[in-house]
């Protein structure tokens, strides 16, 4: 079930017209959220965030059904797919078509970024729990730090690279997986035979992911 929420909890964050129903009258933070700058960048009027709002308070009871609810991880994917192409397909309708146009252009920009920062975090997990459970010498959690520092430079080679070529979300995922293998890879020539032993088990709990 751990998984499954993970799933909604993430469909729901993709669904970029939360995003637009909390703009107005937010406090500025240090850290500018992207619902702040979706809401600026589309030049909403007063109705067009009323009816938004609405459209999303909607979904998010919706969303919430789902995430309490019982279901396989599939059943969560499927379920909040059609959720977000519902939520999608209705805030379209409110917006003019520039703001449609602008709109799909910073849902391209937000998957681009959300791709080099999960794809950043999800390696540092995985160095941390490496170095702890494989109980690392210090001269091997060296070794290991410069194996990441040279992933965390090809992940951002990867960004930079979708952000001038663009690309389709299979192919990008492809490519980020590939990165990861080599980062496995990487921390496994520096190991003894009983650590690669350790970190394999732990690389097939990764790949599994929690269980609920």
């Amino acid at each position: 079930m751990a998984a499954t929420r993970t799933l909604i909890f993430a469909a729901a964050g993709a669904v970029l017209a939360a995003s637009l129903a909390y703009g107005a009258g937010q406090p500025e933070g240090k850290r500018v959220q992207p619902r702040v700058c979706l809401t600026q960048r589309l030049e909403l009027t007063e109705a067009q965030k009323k009816q938004i709002e609405g459209i999303c308070t909607k979904y998010r009871g919706e969303m919430k059904k789902l995430r309490e609810g019982k279901g396989d991880r599939q059943q969560g994917r499927e379920q909040a797919r059609e959720l977000r192409r519902k939520m999608r397909a209705e805030i379209h309708r409110v917006l003019t078509p520039a703001q449609r146009e602008k709109l799909q252009s910073y849902r391209s920009e937000w998957r681009k970024g959300a791709l080099r920062d999960r794809g950043l975090r999800r390696g540092q997990a995985m160095m941390d729990r490496m170095t702890r459970e494989l109980a690392l010498t210090p001269a091997q959690r060296e070794k290991v730090r410069e194996v990441y520092r040279a992933h965390r430079e090809e992940i951002r080679a990867l960004a930079k690279d979708v952000r001038a070529q663009g690309g389709d979300r299979q192919q990008l995922r492809q490519r980020a997986q590939a990165l990861r293998e080599k980062l496995v890879a990487g921390v496994r020539a520096e190991l003894t035979p009983q650590q690669q032993q350790k970190l394999q088990a732990l690389v097939r709990r990764w790949e599994r992911g929690p269980r609920g």
